[in-house]
């Protein structure tokens, strides 16, 4: 579908519903998403699982280029649970032994400090990240999650009032 401001519509008759009427028991897709001519070859539409106990589900435009780009990284966090604390200790005391009764400037003497507490902790701390860490999530909310999709997707399948009882449980635990 084209229109004069060269909008072409990625919806087919093909893909997933995006919306689910409790009160008629039908699914259908009014989230309608448009891109321009340049883009529409490389564009994928991809419809997501439900979010929470919304009744839509999120639209997710895939842009298929091939652009390098340096992608913005997070630094490498500390892990202080498995830290060696001891070592921590041992070499830090080590590289600040005689730091303070050379007579050397206040600031020079910070940041030689500085520098050798950082020292200490990259030889004793692990470090890294790891790229699908959710920091809030856990496997009872997972678990949640799956139990809420399951419930959705036999609601959407068969609308009866069996499955519109689990799938409310299932949207009121979460």
């Amino acid at each position: 579908m084209s229109t004069s401001n060269n909008l072409i519509l990625t919806n087919t008759p093909y893909d997933e519903p995006t919306y689910f009427s409790r009160s008629w028991n039908t699914t259908s897709t009014p989230d309608l998403a448009a891109v321009t001519d340049d883009i529409q070859k490389v564009t994928q539409r991809e419809v997501c699982s439900q979010l929470g106990g919304s009744k839509r589900r999120p639209v997710i435009l895939n842009v298929n280029r091939d652009i390098k780009l340096n992608p913005h990284r997070l630094p490498p966090t500390w892990n202080y649970k498995t830290a060696d604390w001891e070592k921590i200790q041992e070499i830090a005391d080590g590289l600040t032994k005689n730091l303070f009764s050379q007579h050397n400037s206040t600031d020079s003497n910070i940041s030689t400090f500085t520098k050798s507490i950082t020292q200490a902790a990259k030889l004793s701390i692990p470090r890294g990240i790891r790229k699908d860490y959710k920091p809030y999530w856990n496997q009872r909310l997972e678990d949640m999650r799956k139990q809420l999709d399951t419930a959705r997707d036999a609601l959407e399948k068969q609308p009866t009032d069996f499955n519109r009882q689990v799938q409310k449980k299932s949207q009121e635990a979460v």
